[in-house]
């Protein structure tokens, strides 16, 4: 159980390079877990496994990573994550299915990973 929402802690979100810093926008946190909520409606369960790559990030390790110098993940409105037994496609098109038009922007930055970010 997450202490942010029912499938993710603040523990995920925060930088990886192990800075500390949680930045994180609600509303992205709430994209997230419609997805999840989604995932685990069609599998058939209460909760599904979801594993955060990149949450907040630091300047530093955004450039680390490979980051542009706009990427939303300074300012906490992007996660990338995956979700266990579903693509990167599929979560695309759950996005799509379920958050409001307009408000978001989803792509797969590497196989199984699903970048979401507000726009």
């Amino acid at each position: 159980m997450g202490d942010l929402r029912q499938n993710i802690s603040k523990s995920e979100v925060s930088c990886n390079c192990g800075c500390g810093q949680c930045i994180i926008n609600n509303t992205i946190l709430d994209y997230f877990q419609l997805v999840c909520d989604e995932c685990a409606r069609l599998t058939n369960v209460d909760k599904v496994t979801a594993i955060i790559t990149s949450g907040n990030r630091c300047e530093k390790w955004n450039h680390q990573e490979g980051g542009k110098p706009t990427s939303k993940h300074l300012t906490g409105q992007a996660i990338d994550f995956m979700v266990k037994g579903f693509s990167e496609h599929q979560l695309i098109v759950i996005a799509g299915l379920v958050l409001p038009v307009g408000k978001f922007y989803a792509y797969s930055p590497a196989k199984g990973v699903m970048h979401l970010q507000l726009k």
